[in-house]
This record gives structure tokens, sequence and C-alpha cells, in this order.
């Protein structure tokens, strides 16, 4: 196999460059950057877009949860009123057009 050494690892080249660090390399002077090299602006929003994203999933599991209940409730309800048969039935219309979680 070629440019990989018997440990199973890229073999650097003869001037001790591993594969990886010509990567980063090109990668920096094509421009892109590194988690170290954002300024602290860029930092504190990358930090708040991540909180933010944290939040909406948070808030998305706990519609899910209600949304669950509110079935449920639902489903509860309708036994009650039409007898214990109506269940299948309550579920297909209420699952009609819907995602299921």
């Amino acid at each position: 196999m070629r440019g990989v050494s018997a440990g199973g690892g890229p073999r650097p080249s003869s001037n001790g460059t591993t594969p990886f660090m010509l990567r980063r390399k090109d990668q920096q002077q094509q421009g892109y950057q590194t988690a170290t090299n954002f300024n602290p602006d860029e930092k504190s929003r990358i930090s708040e877009l991540t909180r933010q994203v944290e939040e909406n999933n948070q808030q998305i599991l706990m519609q899910k949860l209600e949304i669950r209940q509110l079935k449920d409730q639902i489903i509860r309800l309708l036994d009650g009123v039409h007898g214990a048969g109506s269940t299948g039935n309550a579920m297909n219309s209420m699952n009609q057009g819907y995602v299921s979680m």
C-alpha cells in the first residue's frame, strides 16, 4: 500500500511532514479557520449559536412530549365516551397526515 508504513499509519515524507500536516497547511493557506484562529467576537457568536441550538432542541423535545400526552388524553376521553373499541379508530384518525414520533 502506498504511503502507509508497517505500523498502519501514514508515512512521513523525507522532511518529516505527514499528509495530515500537509492538508492542514493547505487549508490554512486557503483561508480555512481552525477553532484556535477565531477572534473573540466570533468565539462568542459561536458560543451563543450553540446555546440557542441546545435550547431549541430542548424545546422540541418538550413539545413532542406534550403532543404525546395530548394524544393519550384524547384517546382516554374517546374511550370514555365511545367505549374501549374506539381507540383504534381514534389513533388512525389522529395519525392520518401526521408524522409519528
